[in-house]
């Protein structure tokens, strides 16, 4: 159970710098638009690589990826289709397959994360383990207080 919320946490994390890594892309598109980031492929087969696909909600409807005016927040959602998330450093790693909404207040600092069936499969050594699949629906905020 605490490695689940440790994961969840992870991909919360991720998610994250997702937005961050993708941001000039995201308000290029524009509010509603989806852009499509590629993940590593699942290797020893006929593994095609996943990818997963954020559309940004421009709250304020200012164009820019920000939270500044009171109650209108920017959000994002993640949809993510045999996405594998590998470490190589780490012979255990997931795959992935759902969507994260993501309520964004303050870069790095504070979010709320809400996973829709999201369907978290371990691998072991590039393989996938047996009977793994969880099955997430719920979510949380975190706060990282002096960032």
């Amino acid at each position: 159970m605490r490695q689940g919320i440790f994961s969840l946490i992870d991909i919360s994390m991720r998610t994250a710098n997702a937005i961050e890594s993708h941001r000039a892309a995201l308000e290029a598109a524009g509010s509603g638009n989806a852009v499509r980031v590629e993940c590593d492929a699942l290797p020893g087969g006929p593994n095609p690589p996943g990818h997963y696909d954020i559309v940004w909600t421009d709250g304020n409807g200012n164009g820019v990826i920000d939270n500044t005016s009171a109650g209108l927040r920017d959000t994002f959602t993640l949809t993510l289709q045999q996405c594998w998330v590998d470490d190589p450093s780490d012979p255990e790693d997931l795959l992935l397959d759902g969507v994260v909404r993501f309520d964004y207040y303050e870069p790095h600092v504070q979010w709320g994360s809400v996973f829709d069936d999201l369907v978290m499969t371990r691998t072991l050594n590039n393989a996938v383990v047996p009977g793994s699949a969880m099955n997430v629906s719920g979510g949380f905020s975190l706060l990282i207080p002096g960032y």
